[in-house]
């Protein structure tokens, strides 16, 4: 139940402090070429979540099957601009982050909700 609780939040990786309060450095790996920090929560005698994290620059490199790449500088704040997740089930997903611009006015019509293909005409 925590980690659905985990995934359902949409910024987590901002507040990895809050959210893993138990974890234990268990070791370092190499991980696509970088030396990572190996970070394990724990809940009594299970493990529920590995982090990964680059011994360089502190980025998260990986959270169990998700892998952060490509990180660049948006105002100030570094972004993976390519998320891969190998899931146990064999679907793999790849996210490419083309452009990222932070506060910008959106119009409220953006978000107004249109017919469904579902709904029948009169």
């Amino acid at each position: 139940l925590t980690e659905a609780r985990r995934e359902a939040i949409f910024n987590k990786e901002l507040n990895l402090a809050e959210l893993y309060t138990r974890l234990v450095v268990t070791g370092k790996e190499r991980l696509n070429g970088r030396e990572a920090y190996v970070l394990q929560e724990m809940f009594g005698s299970l493990s529920a979540e590995k982090l990964y994290f680059d011994t360089e620059t502190g980025l998260l490199l990986r959270r169990n099957d998700i892998y952060y790449e490509d990180y660049r500088e948006v105002d100030g704040v570094m972004l993976p601009f390519l998320i891969r997740e190998e899931a146990s089930n064999g679907f793999n997903f790849i996210f490419r982050v083309t452009e990222v611009k932070h506060n910008v006015a959106i119009d409220d019509a953006t978000f107004t909700e249109s017919p469904s293909c579902f709904t029948r005409g009169n």
